[in-house]
């Protein structure tokens, strides 16, 4: 959980730099402890965020939403040139932060980013947990996946038509 920022700050996305990672792996841990997995289990299936100055360099792409510099939630993902595939690997939003639009303000900003890279979909790997939000948005599901880090728990995949 990520320390409250001043009300009168202004909101807004921008790519993440490598002095973020630490950030938002905690913001990622305690937007996934809402689910109820054991901090064991949170600390096997997420690994560090790792945001290498070569990212810029990349088809992976990073954006934070921000408020007085700190995160209140962020959003990964890989642009597939080939296949025209934007996959969602990665969103999050801090805990004290949900329900309050800001999932909404990311959701978004993804689509339009992965528009402007040629994306023609937009394909997620998410938690059972999540799956209302990205049904809500107009995602289907597409079908399941066992997690590569626990053979224990069942991914769900949905695809966005951009």
């Amino acid at each position: 959980m990520i320390t409250a920022p001043p009300e009168n700050s202004t909101i807004f996305i921008r790519e993440a730099i490598s002095k973020d990672a630490p950030l938002l792996t905690a913001l990622r841990r305690g937007s996934i402890s809402k689910w109820g997995y054991s901090n064991e289990l949170i600390q096997t299936l997420m690994g560090e965020i790792i945001i290498p100055e070569e990212l810029l360099y990349t088809n992976e792409h990073i954006f934070v939403l921000v408020k007085a510099d700190l995160p209140l939630g962020f959003y990964r993902f890989v642009y597939h040139q080939s296949k025209h595939v934007s996959e969602l690997v990665d969103f999050y939003v801090d805990l004290p932060h949900m329900n309050k639009g800001f999932g909404k303000r990311l959701w978004q900003d993804a689509v339009k980013r992965s528009l402007a890279l040629g994306a023609s979909w937009l394909d997620i790997v998410s938690d059972p947990h999540a799956e209302r939000f990205y049904l809500d948005w107009g995602a289907v599901r597409v079908g399941n996946k066992l997690s590569p880090a626990d053979p224990n728990i069942t991914l769900l995949t949905l695809r966005y038509k951009l």
